[in-house]
């Protein structure tokens, strides 16, 4: 079930590295994907955390400002 799927990760988690996806349903993963691919290009200061539950078919999404931003400007 995850043979495809691993690799395909790590290959995103490569090229977007503020992207963390944990999904257990690998149909919809891609669909997921692409969205926060989508918002994070936007905004490099947002980090996203998609935890899918196939079993309670429950869709957590949890909103994470980067810990370390791009500029040294104090954040008030």
């Amino acid at each position: 079930k995850n043979i495809f799927f691993r690799p395909v990760l790590k290959i995103i988690q490569h090229f977007f590295p503020n992207v963390f996806v944990v999904i257990r349903f690998v149909g919809l993963a891609f669909v997921f994907i692409f969205f926060l691919f989508l918002i994070n290009n936007k905004s490099g200061m947002l980090r996203f955390l998609v935890i899918y539950d196939d079993v309670s078919s429950r869709l957590y999404v949890f909103i994470v400002h980067n810990i370390t931003p791009r500029r040294k400007d104090p954040i008030i």
